[in-house]
């Protein structure tokens, strides 16, 4: 049982060796991690800030979007207004052009009536 014992025992060792090697290349990533940790950790603000800054331009380029389509939406109801009103304008002027007409020839009939009535005697309507 002796050769068993040594080899066993060798075989500890190592293991402790190795537990110790793996224990110091622990420490060593650790201090190399708290020393990057700094910068890790500027880059990641940084990297967020880009982030926001993305989200935020995108939703301004929604709303801005959606503005333009709102105001292409009010040009056309303007546009749809101003056209009804030009209709609008264009009847009435037939209607007054017509009621213009129509007031030059009846006007010429009661003015003549008026003339005849207008007179102080009735003598004077004879001869009118």
């Amino acid at each position: 049982m002796w050769p068993e014992t040594a080899y066993s025992q060798k075989t500890k060792q190592q293991l402790e060796r190795e537990k110790k090697e793996n224990l110091k290349k622990i420490a060593e990533a650790n201090k190399i991690l708290d020393e990057t940790k700094h910068k890790k950790t500027a880059t990641i603000g940084k990297l967020s800030v880009i982030k926001q800054k993305m989200v935020t331009t995108t939703k301004i380029i929604k709303n801005v979007s959606e503005e333009i389509s709102l105001l292409d939406d009010e040009i056309i109801e303007t546009n749809s207004i101003i056209d009804a009103l030009e209709e609008d304008i264009a009847k009435m002027k037939a209607e007054y052009a017509s009621m213009a007409y129509s007031a030059q020839k009846t006007g010429n009939s009661i003015d003549k009536l008026s003339f005849l009535f207008s007179a102080e005697s009735f003598n004077q309507l004879m001869m009118r």
